[in-house]
């Protein structure tokens, strides 16, 4: 929020407290008290906190893959056909984290576009990955062909938050219906 929504609300809810009547959510979010710069303290130091852990196993994959795990000899490249997707993954989950890390540090348009979208690309992104593990796609131009219709529904749908409409109801709904069908998958093959 910039700094005359931030104050509006507070004076607003202010009101509304000495009037007796309960706190209302604001753009879809309810009101907390800044704590120096922070907008909302505790959600940044939790969203650099998944940052840190999911750099430190990204890290840890990394030196495992480079340095433990044997190469093939004619390639130099590992056995292991998905390393590259779980190097995407980190970055794209890493990229998600410092952008939640810097919307609940500063609450303004552009940072909240930024987590909301980096949110729904790591989403889309595994859900890919889930298919392509769980019908052991290796060929490049399968997984193109797995890929390529998610991303561009995640594509389109993240147009859809940035340029028409960011509904704040619709945003903590999404996870469940990407992620329901994927652990419905795992379930199914692996039983």
């Amino acid at each position: 929020m910039t700094d005359c929504r931030y104050y509006c609300m507070m004076r607003r809810e202010e009101e509304r407290r000495l009037g007796g009547l309960s706190p209302v959510q604001y753009h879809g979010k309810w009101p907390f008290k800044r704590v120096s710069v922070f907008q909302e303290p505790l959600s940044a130091a939790l969203s650099a906190l998944n940052l840190l852990m999911h750099f430190t196993g990204w890290l840890s994959f990394f030196l495992l893959v480079k340095y433990r795990l044997p190469l093939r000899p004619q390639t130099k490249k590992t056995y292991y056909e998905y390393t590259g997707l779980w190097h995407i993954y980190a970055i794209l989950s890493m990229n998600a984290w410092i952008w939640s890390s810097v919307f609940h540090t500063r609450d303004i348009d552009l940072t909240e576009k930024l987590d909301y979208s980096s949110a729904v690309a790591v989403l889309g992104y595994s859900l890919i990955l889930t298919l392509l593990r769980i019908f052991n796609v290796k060929e490049g131009a399968t997984r193109v062909m797995f890929a390529a219709p998610i991303l561009a529904f995640v594509t389109t749908h993240i147009l859809y938050l940035n340029f028409y409409e960011l509904d704040y109801g619709e945003v903590p709904f999404a996870s469940p219906r990407v992620f329901l069908p994927c652990i419905q998958l795992h379930k199914q093959i692996n039983s």
